[in-house]
């Protein structure tokens, strides 16, 4: 490889990681990608005890330790809300 190849790759890098850390350095270090494991998790729970019970639900099992993560404070995404056969 020549140095301007090795220079070209390594400037993708540094930019590649740059954009992945966007975010921190923008919002600082909070979760905000999608999280699948996450809403299946609230969908289930929304079918098995309903929209009351699910407004008021602190998951504990949530990467938010110790103090759990406040569902009716969280933004959900449309259809963990939407009514389920």
């Amino acid at each position: 490889m020549t140095p301007l190849n090795v220079l070209i790759v390594l400037a993708a890098c540094v930019a590649a990681v740059y954009i992945r850390l966007q975010a921190v350095f923008n919002y600082g270090r909070v979760i905000h990608e999608f999280d699948p494991w996450f809403n299946f998790r609230a969908t289930q729970y929304l079918v098995d005890h309903g929209y009351k019970a699910f407004s008021t639900w602190f998951d504990d099992r949530s990467w938010c330790v110790p103090c759990a993560r406040a569902i009716c404070a969280a933004p959900l995404p449309p259809p963990d809300v939407k009514p389920r056969s």
